[in-house]
């Protein structure tokens, strides 16, 4: 499970990994419309 938390203009996102570890992720708000969505790939 995921955990996504907002700081100011920033998105953290926290992924589970293999092997016991987490990946961390760093958006800006304004990037996140720039994202692919599944739209796109059709």
């Amino acid at each position: 499970m995921a955990v996504v938390s907002r700081v100011a203009d920033d998105f953290h996102l926290f992924v589970p990994h293999r092997w016991k570890r987490a990946l961390h992720l760093t958006l800006k708000a304004h990037d996140i419309e720039r994202l692919p969505t599944r739209l796109d790939r059709m």
